[in-house]
């Protein structure tokens, strides 16, 4: 139900190297994304540290949270937003938000009825979900819109951010990682945004996808193979891709797209 006391401390000595890589790395990224239920819950202050340090926003999934008391389990990340992020001043402090999954997957769904079923209570341990659709401002980096894992077979969510975002971030904890390399790439052109998955190295396939109009540039990373410590800065386009996305709202402007593969459909008056 919650990763083992013994294993927090090595999972953190591999956050800690994929921090150092980041900080060092010849472009320090503005971003930096940790897959689901990677940090130990007795961490999490030091990963506000960390992301303070650093001075770089960071999504991370978290341990599952537990409420004993109600005999409740979440699936949650947390946003950790630097007080002076994206400017030239050091931080101090930072502001956390936690974002839930809304629907558990099925070996999540089997983990808890297992220890429900070998732990007997008055009340068996329940996922509670988060209807929450989350949409994060970044400024001038863009829109997010945000996932957690099996929450990227959610089609109601990407209605809601069709037109809204620029990228989407899917923190993932999944062996299936052919089905979602191909629900990024449809994702990426029916939203017409930046797909961007952040899986565990134990199954792989992390990667960052574009809607563009040539195909050889719209894989820009994918990490493919299991068993492999990575970290990696990808540049993603946001100027470009706004001014295309507001072109594609206005069926006079459509010759005017440039860069970026129009959704299927959109929405226009007559003339």
């Amino acid at each position: 139900m919650s990763i083992k006391p013994e294993v927090e401390e090595y999972i953190w000595q591999e956050i800690l190297k994929g921090f150092h890589k980041m900080n060092n790395h010849h472009t320090k990224p503005d971003i930096i994304v940790i897959p689901e239920l990677t940090i130990p819950n007795p961490f999490i202050r030091d990963l506000e540290k960390l992301a303070t340090e650093i001075n770089c926003v960071v999504f991370a999934g978290m341990d599952w949270q537990k409420d004993y008391i109600n005999n409740e389990i979440r699936n949650k990340a947390v946003m950790i937003v630097p007080n002076n992020w994206n400017t030239n001043l050091k931080s101090f402090s930072c502001n956390k938000t936690f974002l839930g999954k809304k629907y558990p997957a099925n070996l999540e769904k089997i983990s808890i009825e297992e220890y429900n079923k070998d732990h007997e209570s008055e009340k068996d341990f329940e996922f509670i979900s988060d209807d929450n659709m989350y949409l994060i401002d970044a400024k001038e980096f863009g829109k997010i819109g945000f996932a957690i894992c099996a929450d990227f077979y959610d089609i109601e969510r990407f209605v809601v951010y069709k037109g809204k975002v620029q990228h989407i971030l899917i923190l993932a904890l999944n062996k299936d990682t052919n089905s979602f390399f191909a629900i990024s790439e449809a994702i990426a052109r029916l939203v017409m945004c930046n797909v961007v998955i952040c899986n565990t190295g134990l199954y792989g396939d992390s990667l960052a996808f574009s809607p563009y109009i040539d195909s050889f540039k719209r894989m820009i990373y994918r990490n493919q193979g299991a068993n492999l410590f990575s970290t990696q800065v990808v540049e993603l386009p946001v100027k470009s891709l706004i001014h295309d996305q507001r072109q594609n709202s206005d069926i006079k402007n459509i010759r005017n797209i440039k860069n970026f593969k129009m959704p299927p459909e959109y929405k226009y008056d007559p003339l």
